[in-house]
């Protein structure tokens, strides 16, 4: 699995501040509760534990994050279907057995059947199979007012992607709905790191370290043939990156008692003042998710909060 070390972050605000107003088009959220069948509402309750407790992506809801990403492996039913070499995706193919992914798919399954009746204005989910690696699934959930800020904030960028995109709108509806370039973006850490929120240097840093380590032959096969001079030059170069300031992420001091993962260990440069002012922000984030569950009945509590934020 490609292993993203900057781990997510968090998070948005959910604070008194922010007047919660029910738009009157909004579905009765315990009324739908009520029509599903038992199965449906395990199944959904499973995927926004996964989501929201084991990852990160109540922040993008709650309006901190532009965009969060959960990655899992394709159950067993899947992996049958696919032509792989099992004595070479080994690992892969035995974790394609694992129960948890099979109920995270079913219920993935369940919020793709409905999920038009609660987002699709401002919050919208989608999914798609990672380039190069077909037993890994990317559940997304973007932010439409936030990445739309983002995107024209970094347009050159993003237009690298595709120069036909010029502007902020043309690049969230390709973001969205054309699968090669958000495959595109998924490779490309300094965008991605950018989308998920841990601050244009760290992204950038994070993405010159791994073509570095992909140089080296140290993330798997390298296509570069280096000579000696090369792999010497390249090594010294390593050498001094991992005595950089981007070696230690972000540290935490938040209280165990908060029932949602922290989110704030992902690796980045200590001495840029915008990684401060991210600790600080995500740390309070993640107090405020906790007390917007406190509580309340988390399946209910999700779903009220995504009809908030898509109308916000």
């Amino acid at each position: 699995m490609r292993v993203f070390v900057f781990a997510l972050i968090i998070l948005g605000c959910v604070s008194c501040s922010h007047p919660q107003k029910k738009n009157p088009n909004s579905i009765n959220v315990k009324e739908f509760l009520a029509s599903l069948s038992s199965d449906e509402r395990f199944l959904l309750e499973h995927f926004f534990r996964s989501i929201i407790q084991e990852d990160v992506i109540g922040y993008t809801l709650l309006g901190g994050k532009p965009m969060s990403i959960y990655t899992y492996i394709k159950p067993k039913t899947n992996v049958y279907l696919q032509q792989c070499n099992p004595v070479e995706l080994v690992d892969l193919f035995f974790d394609g057995f694992d129960e948890n992914f099979a109920i995270f798919n079913q219920g993935w399954a369940v919020w793709n059947k409905y999920q038009h009746l609660f987002c699709g204005r401002n919050i919208f989910f989608d999914c798609f199979e990672v380039e190069g690696e077909r037993y890994y699934e990317v559940v997304r959930v973007v932010n439409k007012r936030l990445m739309l800020s983002l995107l024209d904030q970094y347009s050159c960028q993003f237009s690298t992607l595709d120069p036909s995109k010029k502007d902020k709108e043309a690049l969230f509806d390709a973001f969205l709905h054309d699968q090669n370039f958000k495959k595109k973006a998924y490779w490309r850490d300094d965008l991605l790191g950018i989308c998920l929120g841990y601050g244009a240097k760290n992204a950038a840093l994070f993405q010159k370290m791994s073509k570095l380590l992909t140089s080296l032959g140290w993330m798997g096969f390298s296509p570069e043939k280096r000579s000696q001079e090369r792999l010497k030059s390249l090594e010294t170069e390593w050498t001094a990156f991992s005595k950089s300031t981007f070696n230690v992420g972000i540290q935490d001091h938040a209280s165990d008692n908060f029932l949602f993962h922290l989110g704030i260990g992902f690796r980045a440069d200590s001495s840029d003042p915008e990684t401060s002012s991210l600790q600080e922000k995500y740390i309070k984030y993640h107090k405020e998710l906790t007390l917007a569950y406190d509580g309340a009945n988390f399946l209910e509590k999700t779903l009220e909060l995504i009809q908030l934020a898509d109308h916000s």
